[in-house]
């Protein structure tokens, strides 16, 4: 290959790099525009912008995901699952996918799914929302011993977030233990 050919290929892995890019920067722009519109209510909106996305990446994780919230705020569990399950299987790691995916999961009654979907999260990224999701969770299914077990565990980690703190106290006081949940 001639150096003039060379150059010429060098330039084209380029302009490849650069229309990545910019297709990348523009999924980000649309994502932020999908995110204001259903922060601000306006599902319609958000879903119409998450669509474009999706067509251009289908596999797109945090679009995938942030129409799933929109599925779950709207109470169309069943397709807001499908959603969260096509996010945490484009992106295995995406810790808000798997915390979110509980959600439907324990509306329709599949508590021992949706606990373990917060305990994906919660290996990939001890948060509050997660960590305080798992509490009501295990509280919802009757597991007090649980939730009471991992409650101390997570106040290990996130010694500050009073929710937890008063889910750890509750499913204490589930187990009468009174002193030990005023501690």
């Amino acid at each position: 290959m001639s150096a003039a050919e060379k150059a010429s290929k060098r330039e084209a892995q380029a302009d490849t790099g650069g229309s990545v890019h910019r297709r990348y920067a523009l999924s980000m722009a649309r994502l932020d525009d999908a995110l204001t519109a259903y922060r601000a209510g306006d599902l319609d909106r958000a879903m119409s912008v998450l669509d474009e996305v999706l067509d251009a990446d289908p596999r797109n994780a945090d679009a995938l995901m942030l129409a799933g919230l929109v599925a779950n705020r709207r109470g169309d569990l069943v397709v807001a699952l499908r959603l969260f399950d096509r996010a945490v299987r484009a992106d295995p790691e995406h810790d808000a996918a798997w915390t979110n995916r509980a959600h439907p999961l324990a509306a329709l009654g599949r508590l021992d799914e949706a606990e373990q979907s917060v305990r994906e999260a919660l290996a990939l990224r001890i948060t509050p929302q997660a960590a305080s999701l798992l509490l009501r969770i295990l509280l919802a299914a009757g597991k007090s011993d649980l939730a009471a077990r991992d409650g101390a565990k997570l106040l290990g980690e996130l010694p500050e977030d009073g929710l937890l703190a008063v889910l750890t106290g509750q499913a204490l006081l589930h187990l009468g233990r009174p002193t030990r949940a005023l501690r």
